[in-house]
């Protein structure tokens, strides 16, 4: 337990994910429904968060782009830069989401949620002792983002597509 403290006091990041995803869960379950969304239309609050989230998850993509194109010199910022949107996008997350869903968009959420606590769980918080342990969490954390790139066309599409009925 200690040792999770001094890895928290040393990345503020931890505490911030950590709380992002506990409301992202809450949010799922609906039990905070009504408490984070403000008193805007819901298209419009939906519209606002959603528009958030994808430009947040475009530029989570950029990290992967530097590393694949080894244009590293500022590649340090944008490793911090991707902790910090990854857990601000997880709070928007919980702001967006109005309940588990139907198939897609529960698919979605999950994906979603585990995908922010295998990022969180990286390896300045958990030392991999053996290299192969790192590029499992490594490839479950690119597989998790992977999926979830057509689980949020599909989204933007049907949530678009049922807006005007």
């Amino acid at each position: 337990m200690n040792a999770i403290i001094l890895k928290a006091k040393k990345q503020p990041y931890l505490i911030f994910g950590g709380f992002t995803v506990v409301l992202a869960l809450l949010a799922l379950f609906e039990l905070i429904q009504g408490v984070l969304s403000p008193a805007t239309p819901e298209f419009l609050w939906q519209w606002i968060t959603g528009s958030l989230l994808v430009i947040a998850l475009t530029y989570q993509w950029y990290l992967f782009y530097l590393r694949q194109t080894q244009r590293t010199q500022h590649a340090r910022f944008h490793y911090l830069a991707h902790r910090w949107v990854g857990v601000t996008a997880t709070g928007m997350f919980a702001l967006h989401a109005i309940s588990a869903g139907h198939m897609w968009t529960s698919a979605l959420a999950i994906v979603f949620v585990l995908t922010a606590i295998t990022g969180i769980l990286n390896r300045e918080i958990i030392p991999y002792p053996q290299r192969w342990m790192y590029l499992v969490w490594f490839w479950v954390h690119m597989t998790l983002s992977t999926v979830m790139i057509p689980l949020v066309l599909i989204h933007i599409w049907v949530a678009l597509l049922y807006q005007g009925t």
